[in-house]
């Protein structure tokens, strides 16, 4: 009988192998070879997921996005304490090696989208689709008393992707400095600022 493949997890298998790749040599150097050893797959088996080099880059992108959600879905399926929002930002920054691994692969995206007009617009798709999510998780925060800053849930989504984008990369530029004591500070920090019952004048809202 023929063996039933989960197409699915192997798809999920060789993201996590391109990301693995791309991590260790950089996406200048990521290789359909390369990444079919990583992954123990042959060459020809990717072909049959992947039509070309930059479509596994687009599929290792988007595996972090989606790792990280599932991080936060599978710890609290709603926000409702202040540990479960801190939790959630904690999810999405490199504070452990595979985190660090995700936040290196979605970095690096970055580069190749700001020269590449499609590779740009699936970045811009994550990043609307992050702040989305972030959106409903901060509305859920502020319907149990945890968020009650005079911003809007959008423009703290914002400010949330904000954070994480920029932690992300300076703790790949200087781990050394932005350790996980210190990312854990600016998140506590963040919240701190959330949970802060209103008083004086409004903070300047952010455009859409």
């Amino acid at each position: 009988m023929p063996k039933v493949v989960d197409h699915e997890q192997r798809r999920r298998e060789l993201a996590q192998a391109a990301m693995r790749v791309i991590h260790r040599v950089g996406i200048e150097k990521t290789t359909i070879r390369e990444i079919a050893r990583e992954s123990g797959y042959s060459s020809g088996v990717l072909a049959h997921y992947f039509a070309n080099k930059n479509e596994i880059l687009v599929t290792a992108h988007r595996a972090v996005f989606t790792e990280a959600r599932r991080r936060i879905q599978e710890r609290s399926e709603r926000i409702r304490t202040a540990d479960d929002l801190r939790e959630a930002l904690l999810q999405s920054l490199p504070i452990d090696d595979q985190r660090t691994m995700e936040a290196f692969v979605d970095v690096a995206f970055w580069a190749q989208a700001i020269l590449d007009a499609e590779l740009r617009e699936i970045r811009t798709a994550s990043y609307r689709a992050s702040i989305d999510n972030w959106e409903k998780r901060i509305g859920e925060a502020r319907e149990h008393g945890v968020v009650n800053a005079r911003s809007t849930d959008r423009e703290i989504a914002v400010e949330a992707m904000a954070l994480i984008d920029g932690v992300s990369v300076e703790a790949l530029l200087h781990p050394d400095e932005m350790t996980r004591p210190t990312q854990e500070a600016l998140v506590d920090r963040f919240l701190a600022r959330l949970e802060a019952s209103p008083s004086g004048s409004e903070d300047p809202p952010i455009p859409p």
